[in-house]
């Protein structure tokens, strides 16, 4: 188990080798971010495996804190976590999910539409992503500027997975 939590931190280690070229939206409005989106797309962590209609509500808690609350259906039943997130810099917040993480992850905002509809998340490793909404199904050309975003993050397509 100890080894687990071993390997996860050094998958979302945040080096600058790793972080080189992602970029974060720098003038984030936090107060307009809150509130509820649903998962389009991912690029999947362990344990969102199997995860379909997944939702995140964010709520602020501090000057810098919010809480966040995921919830998906799986095997037909909802399940959900809650954690929370600081906020370390422009774009950038830590998240922790104490339930099965004893540290913080990057939860990087990488682009978000202008109106806050469309928003999409990653880390500095590039292995982890979301492409979230306001609503559960946005047009292909809302959801355009989102992969484009997710490509000059340096993302691949190939692995996204799409919420059904």
């Amino acid at each position: 188990m100890r080894l687990i939590f071993i390997v996860i931190a050094i998958l979302f280690a945040a080096s600058p080798t790793l972080a080189a070229g992602v970029k974060t939206v720098q003038d984030l409005n936090l107060k307009r971010y809150l509130g509820k989106w649903h998962e389009v797309a991912r690029y999947p962590l362990f344990f969102q495996k199997g995860c379909k209609q997944s939702k995140a509500t964010y709520k602020l808690i501090g000057p810098k804190k919010i809480s966040v609350h995921n919830r998906c259906i799986k095997n037909g039943k909802e399940t959900e976590v809650m954690g929370d997130a600081i906020v370390k810099g422009p774009g950038k917040l830590a998240v922790k999910f104490s339930v099965f993480m004893p540290f913080r992850a990057p939860y990087w905002v990488l682009w978000v539409d202008p109106n806050y509809k469309i928003a999409v998340v990653g880390g500095p490793n590039r292995k982890n992503g979301w492409i979230l909404a306001r609503s559960p199904n946005p047009s292909k050309k809302q959801l355009a500027p989102a992969l484009k975003a997710l490509t000059d993050n340096g993302y691949t397509l190939n692995g996204l997975i799409w919420d059904k």
